[in-house]
Order: structure tokens, then C-alpha cells, then sequence
């Protein structure tokens, strides 16, 4: 009798499941749990494997060949697809894990908008859904992609102006010529950047007022940015005085004057330039460096 069963591939199968599966979830959790010790992003990784892809798999196994369901069974396709779908889930976790989560700010994986991976992670997710659809359940992909390519026309046609600032803002956030803390001037508005996402930018003016740019009108202004290339700004103003003053003492005590306010770099030191001397006045221009452009108001 014992001869017998131990031919048969249903009992080979629950002997090897029964003790293949606890064995694997011991040595899953056990580098999972040091790869979180040590701050690893794969552990997150190996996480949605040992709890997701590891028993849903055992699963299809089990009912495939040792309850020897038919691969027809809407159970088995069921089950079938849940794995799929969970090993396409591990597979862009470890994607992200091994490229971006790691990723300097400075480096061409740190750069790329948050946006646009989810936009990616959705396509990728849409395409392995359909791969399975098709060979799980036999649908016809030559069909369903028509219907998505007609049902994608009319949806673009519908929200061409919500579509374009959002892929306007994908760019901007890729190219990032600014970023949150800097301070900005588009037309007459002037602010700092206090948050920026796939529909618009958001300054927080002087006085305390949110303005709200959308991508689309942002893309055909002129941005001055005050934070960039460099955090230091330069600043100005002009000032009189009457003609009978020496010029070079007039500079000189602009300069120490310049120094001696809180606020102003030493280093580049303050220009003081003459730009009008006549019979009656003469006035000068004082050109001083500051740490950043939202401490210029109380140095001025």
C-alpha cells in the first residue's frame, strides 16, 4: 500500500509543498530581517515575496497537482492570475529597489519625477494585465487593444487640457529648473516655492498669499529664478546726495555702512558705484551680496 502511494506524483507533491514551503518562508524572513537591520531597499522587496508571490504559488501548485484540478478550473485561473499579478508587483519593487530608491539627488535616477515612475509602474502593471488576460484567460488582445486605442482617443480628446499640464509637468519636474525653497518671479508675482505636483506650482508670496500657476501657463512665462545657480543674491538701490559732498568720502562711508549692516557678505565685498554727478546732486548706487533672497526686505 505504502509502495503505492509514494507512486503517486499528488503525494510527491504535498511531501515536497508541506515541506518545501515552511522551509522557504524561514530563509525569506531570515534575510529579510537583516537586510532591514542593515537598511537595504531590497528587503521590501523580498517582503511582498515571501508574504504575497511564495504562498499564492504553493497554492496553485497544490490545487494543480495534488488536488489535480484541470488547468481549465476557474479556480486554478484565478489563483493563477493572482500570482502573475504579484510577481509582476515583486518584479517592480525590485526594479525600484535596485534603480531609484538608493539613487543620489544628483545622479539621472534621483532626477526623474515621482510622477513619472508611477506612470511607468501603471503602464508596465497594464501591460502584464493584459499578457495574462491573454494566456490565463484566453482573451483577445488584438480586440481589447483596439477598444483601449479607441477608448484612450476619445478620453484625450475629453481632457486634452488636464493631459497637457500634466505631461507639462512631468518635464518640468524632470528638467527641474527649480525646486522647493527657491524663490521665483513670473510676471509680476513673486514668491517661494512651497510645493510642487503633476497639476502646478504653489508659491507662498511675502505678504503670505498662495499663488497657484498651472503647469500649461508656467510653460509659456518667464521664470527668474532668485535661488539659482547659487542660494547668494545681489541687490541695489540708489541714493542722493547733495554735490558739495566729496564723492570718495560719500563711498567710503556707503561701504562701511554696507559692512556694517547685519545680513551683507564681506565677501564679494559692496560696490559703490557713481551713476549721476551734476551742479546739484550726485547719486550713487550700492551694490551689495546677501546669503538668500528672502532676507532682502529687512536688510534694505
Amino acid at each position: 500500500m505504502s509502495k503505492v502511494i509514494w507512486e503517486n506524483d499528488w503525494f510527491i507533491w504535498a511531501i515536497a509543498l508541506g515541506i518545501g514551503f515552511p522551509f522557504l518562508v524561514i530563509i525569506l524572513t531570515e534575510i529579510t530581517h537583516r537586510l532591514q537591520r542593515r537598511g537595504q531597499p531590497l528587503a521590501a522587496t523580498l517582503f511582498l515575496v515571501r508574504n504575497r508571490v511564495l504562498p499564492v504559488l504553493v497554492f496553485l501548485l497544490f490545487i494543480q497537482n495534488v488536488l489535480e484540478l484541470d488547468l481549465d478550473n476557474n479556480l486554478v485561473k484565478l489563483v493563477e492570475t493572482l500570482v502573475w499579478f504579484f510577481v509582476i508587483d515583486a518584479s517592480l519593487s525590485l526594479i525600484n529597489s535596485v534603480l531609484f530608491e538608493a539613487a543620489g539627488e544628483n545622479t539621472w535616477r534621483g532626477r526623474i519625477p515621482k510622477l513619472l515612475l508611477d506612470l511607468s509602474r501603471f503602464f508596465l502593471v497594464a501591460l502584464g494585465g493584459a499578457i495574462v488576460l491573454s494566456r490565463v484567460w484566453g482573451a483577445d488582445l488584438a480586440g481589447l487593444a483596439t477598444a483601449l486605442g479607441v477608448g484612450s482617443i476619445v478620453i484625450g480628446l475629453a481632457l486634452q487640457d488636464s493631459l497637457g499640464s500634466i505631461f507639462s509637468g512631468i518635464t518640468l519636474l524632470f528638467a527641474r529648473p527649480f525646486e522647493v525653497g527657491d524663490w521665483l518671479q513670473m510676471g509680476d508675482k513673486v514668491g517661494q516655492v512651497i510645493d510642487m505636483n503633476w497639476r502646478a506650482v504653489h508659491l507662498l508670496t511675502r505678504t503670505g498669499d498662495m499663488i497657484i500657476i498651472p503647469h500649461r501657463v508656467l510653460g509659456g512665462e518667464i521664470v527668474l529664478n532668485y535661488s539659482k545657480p547659487k542660494r547668494i543674491h545681489v541687490e541695489t538701490f540708489r541714493i542722493d546726495f547733495d554735490s558739495d559732498d566729496p564723492p570718495n568720502l560719500i563711498k567710503q562711508v556707503l561701504k562701511e555702512t554696507a559692512l556694517a549692516t547685519e545680513g551683507i557678505l564681506s565677501d564679494p565685498s559692496p560696490e559703490i558705484r557713481t551713476m549721476e554727478y551734476n551742479d546739484y546732486r550726485g547719486n550713487y548706487e550700492v551694490r551689495f551680496c546677501i546669503e538668500d533672497y528672502q532676507d532682502a526686505p529687512k536688510i534694505r
